[in-house]
């Protein structure tokens, strides 16, 4: 591992090629501290040269949201490779977002490599599909000194491996791939011109890397950050604080076993109060099995029965009998539009709960929102969990500030009452929490995840 990765703290971020002239690239970075920092913006070209600086200065508790060619000092933004924001502040607070007036999406940075990377969702539908088109974007990064060999394995939603592929990347470079260009020979013919396929990947690698999948279609983009295995901790619950359902939403719940041993799991979706919506879904994955499948379908919930509109609320997962697991994956939240998917989002299944939360933007306006869900994991009857929401703006200052009492297994959403242009949200809780963030146009054009941070 190179030097700054053993004594900076950092946080990288991918590039996806992309040589659009209305695409934008941002960065949104909190200073946690008590007192003024700088975070310094590298961004390195795919060869691992071509290496360009930036610095952002950020008042105690503030924030700062600005275009990377503006934290560069150039015309244009960078059309591919990489980038690293270093700073003495503590942690990893950073979101990179990219997008133009059509799509969004938000990265989480990471602060960890390894040699072993588990991306949990990969999708393609390619050919004479129009509308229905979909597919992967892989980036992968290697921040240190010596060039990584990468070997990317595909498997399906059955465990059994579909194809791999071999990439080098440079030393201090990074490499983007199409997963239906790079595995064209491995992949099922869907006989209508292209490739179809549904499962994961895993990248074993010769050094520590990074990686980030995107999966596009002709009206949206949503984007998903690998997962290191000591990310994937044992747990004895895990939790998605939200999903929807109705109306124009739909959601599909992917849950991988990403272990050597067979996983029996129960799977609940609960409501605003905790109670149990549909079925409990009671299910056994093999090693490397994949469960996926539509909100409705896994717990029969029928949204059209209901008078409420939309149906939504957290997804609780643990051990049929009890103890600890091990699974990674999302829930996918989508809004319907011309039979295909429209605006969409993924929520990373979360196994570890916390008292101290940031998302690292907020912005709400007359054309914009931000929300966030909360997820009590609590099940203990006599304990209430008490929660503030504080907005702070890009100073520092906290304009608004809400306190939720949450009763064991409940769940609040809400959306930022107060304006603020730009912005992030500071989550505090007596008892450990989960929680998600979300960020949209209100008329449903543009949405996308915000990422939860602790």
């Amino acid at each position: 591992m190179t030097f700054f990765l053993l004594f900076s703290l950092q946080c990288l971020f991918p590039i996806f090629d992309s040589f659009r002239v209305d695409e934008f690239l941002g960065l949104s970075i909190v200073n946690r501290d008590n007192q003024p920092r700088d975070f310094t913006v590298t961004v390195t070209a795919p060869e691992g040269t071509n290496v360009q600086t930036g610095r952002v200065s950020i008042p105690a508790g503030g924030q700062r949201a600005q275009l990377i060619n503006e934290v560069l000092g150039t015309p244009r933004r960078p059309a591919s490779g990489w980038i690293r924001v270093d700073s003495p502040a503590a942690g990893c607070t950073s979101l990179l977002a990219s997008g133009n007036e059509a799509m969004l999406d938000n990265a989480d940075g990471t602060p960890n490599t390894s040699t072993t990377i588990f991306i949990p969702d990969v999708a393609v539908f390619t050919g004479f599909v129009e509308l229905n088109h979909l597919d992967t974007y892989l980036a992968i990064v290697n921040p240190g000194s010596t060039a990584a060999t990468v070997t990317a394995r595909l498997f399906g939603l059955d465990a059994a491996m579909t194809g791999s592929t071999v990439v080098t990347v440079p030393a201090g470079g990074s490499r983007t791939m199409t997963v239906s260009e790079a595995f064209r020979d491995q992949l099922p013919d869907n006989h209508v011109g292209g490739r179809v396929f549904q499962g994961y990947m895993r990248l074993n690698s010769s050094v520590p890397i990074a990686a980030w999948a995107r999966i596009e279609t002709p009206l949206s983009r949503k984007l998903l950050r690998g997962r290191t295995p000591e990310e994937i901790r044992p747990t004895p619950l895990a939790v998605v604080a939200h999903f929807a359902l109705g109306a124009d939403y739909q959601s599909i719940l992917n849950v991988v076993n990403p272990t050597s041993a067979a996983l029996n799991l129960e799977v609940e979706a609960v409501d605003e109060r905790g109670n149990v919506l549909g079925q409990a879904a009671r299910l056994t994955l093999a090693a490397g099995q994949v469960l996926r499948s539509g909100i409705g379908e896994v717990f029969h919930i029928d949204s059209r029965t209901t008078s409420q509109g939309v149906i939504s609320g957290s997804i609780r997962i643990r051990g049929s009998q009890g103890g600890l697991i091990q699974v990674v994956g999302d829930v996918e939240v989508f809004i319907s539009a011309f039979d295909t998917i429209g605006s969409s989002l993924f929520y990373p299944i979360q196994d570890t709960a916390a008292t101290d939360w940031i998302i690292p933007f907020a912005s709400s306006s007359n054309s914009y929102f931000s929300g966030y869900a909360i997820a009590n994991p609590n099940e203990l009857l006599a304990v209430q969990t008490d929660v503030q929401v504080e907005v702070v703006n890009s100073a520092g200052t906290v304009i608004d500030r809400t306190t939720i009492s949450l009763s064991p297994r409940s769940r609040q959403a809400s959306v930022i009452a107060v304006d603020v242009q730009s912005g992030y949200l500071r989550v505090t809780s007596n008892m450990s929490i989960h929680i998600v963030g979300a960020i949209g146009t209100r008329d449903g054009r543009l949405l996308d995840q915000l990422p939860a941070l602790h």
